[in-house]
């Protein structure tokens, strides 16, 4: 039994050692071969599928799909990133890049990624295989403009995706201020939005400020709602089209 558990810790170290995060070293949105890899070239390696020979700055051999952004920076888009195959984006500490600090607030010290055009900031596109985004401990800042996009001031959703201690702001758009999450994509039910420990504030949109779902496969809990604007009588800040 001792040996067998010893082994086992073994191969969970091997597994950590060759296996890599992907850190973004700008804040710039840029895409050309150098030694920097932004957030844009980052999402595009792993919508690539890791290739071990990296991709603009970006991974190399046993590269995971984590994306890390270190902690109080600002990311800026100038248009909108697709996500083709699933990831996670997430802050750690800027003291300790590989490791976050046990002494972190989670939630308080966010990088935020921030469009700077007229466009909303991710699109989360499943093909054949279902793409699940997970987002945590991320701001997501909207363009701050009348209108980013007209579905998803911040998200376009075709996929799962998650969001933990995030802050989803200044999004706008005429469906889903924030986020509108799609719904069946050949005869295959492809949105779900899970939302938790979050805060939704300043998003605004004709219909659904927060959210806008055309099915009701979404989920919010202990998450805080704040000074979202619909401007449809028939809508609401969390809108579901079909019941």
């Amino acid at each position: 039994m001792l040996k067998q558990s010893i082994g086992a810790a073994l191969l969970l170290l091997a597994a950590q050692a060759y296996s890599a995060e992907i850190t973004v070293t700008t804040t710039e949105d840029i895409s050309k071969d150098d030694k920097e890899c932004s957030l844009r070239e980052a999402i595009h390696y792993i919508n690539l599928g890791l290739p071990k020979e990296g991709y603009q700055g970006c991974g190399g051999e046993n590269a995971s799909a984590i994306i890390l952004l270190t902690d109080n920076k600002t990311y800026v888009l100038n248009q909108h990133v697709e996500i083709k195959k699933s990831l996670t984006l997430k802050s750690v500490s800027g003291e300790d890049i590989e490791f976050a600090s046990r002494d972190r607030v989670p939630g308080l010290q966010n990088a935020t990624v921030k469009m700077s055009g007229k466009d909303n900031l991710f699109r989360v596109m499943s093909g054949e295989d279902l793409v699940i985004a997970n987002f945590k401990e991320v701001n997501l800042e909207g363009c701050g403009q009348a209108s980013c996009a007209d579905q998803g001031g911040l998200i376009f959703n075709k996929g799962r995706v998650n969001f933990e201690h995030t802050k989803l702001f200044k999004g706008a758009a005429n469906k889903g201020g924030a986020i509108y999450n799609y719904g069946i994509f050949n005869d295959v039910e492809m949105g779900l939005v899970e939302i938790k420990y979050s805060l939704i504030q300043d998003n605004n949109a004709a219909n659904g400020a927060v959210l806008y779902s055309e099915y009701p496969s979404f989920s919010l809990t202990n998450s805080v709602i704040r000074n979202n604007t619909t401007t449809s009588t028939n809508s609401a800040s969390v809108f579901s089209a079909k019941i």
